[in-house]
């Protein structure tokens, strides 16, 4: 006779969890980035660029330069930041600055400092291994004023990033190349593994650099304090070292003709040292006069790739390489009416585009990831699951090829190790511990490809045949002895399951036999199209003959349940069984998946609790409302307009998804930078305003805090 396990032995102590920690920074950053190069950290306030990273197959992660000295440092410098001298002095960029996302991706930051406008937009073009920094300056007063304009920056540890930071051991270097006129900043561990190269345009930028023991000596003041006679306080400090001048190693002093390449800086990565360095323009600016800059920074595996490919991007020109930025982004917007709504769905179709996946640096190969932010507590790691029922239908909405290209990289590099929760970006086992769900991913998100796009010739590609191969291999090995019903260890939270048969995940994988069953039918081969169909009905029956128990309201659904034996009543959102309907399992009207729904949302479930305005089902993973909760009742609830005034007040991460949020606040609570997340929430804001509710309702919503 089946009995129901309660929540409290559910969550046993055997069942060894692993949960994130709460946020604690809490400062809003914008984030940008192309296939190659991303900028996860850009800080709101000021513009300061905190780190730059690649994704590097050689290291199976992304390896990321910083202004950090140390990896569990919370104050860390700026890696790069701009810089504004007026008569001498750094004004304070920090709080003067107005921002916004231009294309609801690209920053940009404009201040008025007494009579000097500043603006400043970065940029990152689609196929380039760099992005832009372009910072504009105008005088509207009536007097000529004397000023410098440029960038700084701070050099200090390197890092191999997959889930944490670990210091790379070896050396960092600065050095100026005359060939192609950049810095370049260099990370080393015996050999070159990460460069970054600075060029700016036009040409003629002064540079100096220095060493310092992670302090700084300079005070930026308040525009209000600029006075023409002034000198920067502290500028002068011993603990900066100028290019040129002897320090401790006696290098020589510059002089005209000497090789400059031959002078460098260089600090042990493990150190505190930091290597500063500024690149600026001095200009005499009159009055009505306005001055455009750009500096080009670039990627390479090694100094000399770095600096050509800011050659590159120089030769082709800011407003070549605008145009072409604000053309792909413009091909990817769809029209939503309400303007607070429209921005929280772009800013997250994009940063689901542009950090759920990318290009290594070093051989050019797609791979999907969880994100590219080291934000995100389990960054630059695959998760099957997030990038295929997640990331993958937003990457589909957004350019169909870029979505056809990823579909193959995941049959490619991830069926060999189809279901394992969680690999690194080349498909090697990272996180032992099989999910049913991620292993059905696949053909969910094949069918979602075909049937969006028409597109069969994907079902003929080898890297596809072979990969359907490995995965139904896979799947027999967790088939119920006797009944068509399949096991899992994990629950889509990665979690341990209470029970081996849980009914999202055979669901979710009766979709995707359904669709196998077509796909023998297309190749003529109707003995397998047959037997996979008798699979899939049989699996169907299995889950409402020993899935459905007495519940509240009547008859529910299970979690998860031994065949004739005990079961829980549970829910998750990262799995939740109100996607039964939506995926096509059973009707939104079944009876039973109506009471499902109302215990999922009701007092008898533990994890819900209807207090905040932000409130959504949790599970023990973080008992926080979840933002993919949110997108799961966009998709599949009954409270659909509800969701969406809480998708547009919720401040989540900056805008930009993230795991958990505040029940009252709507603020970033764990998970912050959660690419794939992203790409569920702009699909379930899509998805849901194919049905569309009243737009008057959404003109009532209050104006979001964050500027995502």
């Amino acid at each position: 006779m089946a009995s129901q396990l309660s929540p409290a032995e559910s969550n046993r102590s055997e069942r060894i969890l692993t949960v994130p920690q709460e946020e604690q920074d809490q400062t809003r950053y914008f984030a940008l980035a192309n296939e190659y190069v991303a900028i996860p950290e850009i800080r709101q306030s000021d513009a300061a660029i905190m780190s730059v990273n690649a994704l590097l197959a050689t290291a199976r992660g992304l390896l990321e330069l910083t202004g950090r000295v140390s990896e569990g440092q919370e104050e860390a410098w700026p890696f790069l930041q701009p810089e504004l001298r007026v008569a001498g002095q750094r004004i304070e960029l920090a709080g003067n600055l107005e921002a916004d996302l231009i294309e609801d991706w690209m920053p940009r930051f404009r201040g008025r400092f007494q009579d000097l406008l500043f603006n400043l937009t970065y940029f990152a073009p689609a196929g380039y291994r760099g992005f832009v920094a372009e910072l504009e300056i105008e005088n509207l007063g009536d007097e000529g004023r004397d000023c410098q304009l440029g960038l700084s920056g701070r050099v200090g540890r390197s890092f191999l990033t997959v889930f944490h930071r670990r210091s790379l051991e070896g050396s960092r270097v600065v050095r100026f190349y005359p060939w192609t006129r950049s810095l370049v900043v260099e990370a080393m561990t015996g050999f070159p593994i990460l460069a970054l190269a600075i060029k700016g345009w036009p040409e003629g930028a002064e540079f100096t650099w220095w060493e310092e023991e992670g302090v700084t000596g300079e005070r930026p003041v308040r525009p209000e304090e600029v006075t023409p006679a002034a000198t920067a306080p502290g500028y002068e400090s011993q603990r900066k070292r100028p290019l040129g001048e002897a320090g401790p190693g006696g290098a020589p002093e510059a002089t005209a003709g000497m090789d400059l390449s031959r002078l460098h800086l260089r600090a042990d990565n493990l150190s505190s040292r930091l290597l500063g360095f500024r690149l600026f323009h001095t200009l005499r600016l009159e009055p009505g006069q306005k001055r455009t800059f750009a500096f080009f920074i670039t990627l390479g595996t090694e100094a000399d790739g770095a600096a050509t490919a800011g050659i590159d991007l120089a030769r082709r020109g800011t407003a070549r390489l605008w145009e072409e930025t604000l053309e792909a982004l413009r091909l990817q917007r769809r029209f939503i009416a309400d303007p607070q709504l429209s921005r929280r769905f772009h800013q997250n179709l994009f940063f689901n585009f542009f950090f759920a996946r990318g290009r290594t640096l070093d051989t050019d190969q797609v791979v999907l990831v969880t994100s590219r932010s080291p934000r995100y507590y389990v960054s630059a790691a695959h998760w099957s699951r997030d990038s295929l029922l997640w990331s993958f239908p937003a990457l589909l909405l957004a350019d169909p090829s870029a979505a056809r290209e990823a579909l193959l990289a995941a049959f490619a590099l991830y069926t060999k190790n189809a279901g394992v929760h969680a690999l690194y970006l080349d498909g090697g086992v990272l996180y032992p511990g099989f999910e049913l769900d991620e292993l059905a991913a696949f053909f969910v998100a094949l069918e979602r490809y075909v049937l969006t796009t028409g597109d069969r010739s994907i079902l003929e590609e080898e890297e596809v045949r072979r990969g359907r191969k490995n995965i139904l291999e896979k799947l027999a090995t967790q088939r119920h002895p006797e009944l068509a019903l399949y096991r899992t260890f994990l629950l889509p939270s990665d979690d341990p399951a209470q029970f081996p048969y849980v009914t999202y995940d055979n669901a979710l994988l009766w979709a995707g036999l359904r669709f196998l069953t077509q796909w023998y039918r297309w190749e003529g081969d109707e003995a397998r199209a047959k037997e996979l169909e008798m699979e899939a009905a049989a699996l169907r029956d299995n889950l409402y003959r020993y899935g459905v128990v007495p519940g509240p309201a009547g008859p529910m659904f299970a979690w998860a349940f031994q065949p004739g034996g005990e079961y829980v009543l549970y829910d998750e959102p990262p799995g939740s069984l109100m996607l039964l309907a939506y995926y096509g399992f059973c009707s939104p009207e079944d009876p039973i998946y109506k009471n499902t729904v109302s215990w999922i949302k009701g007092p008898h479930n533990p994890y819900w609790s209807g207090e905040g305005f932000f409130a959504t089902p949790a599970c023990p993973h973080v008992p926080q409302p979840w933002v993919l909760a949110l997108a799961n009742e966009l998709l599949a609830g009954k409270e659909r307009l509800t969701a969406l005034k809480q998708v547009t007040r919720a401040t989540m991460d900056n805008g930009y998804a993230c795991e958990t949020i505040d029940r009252h606040s709507g603020q970033l609570r764990t998970g912050a930078a959660f690419a794939t997340c992203a790409g569920w929430l702009a699909t379930a804001i899509w998805e849901a305003l194919e049905r569309p509710p009243r737009i008057a309702d959404l003109q009532s919503t209050p104006a979001s805090l964050a500027c995502g």
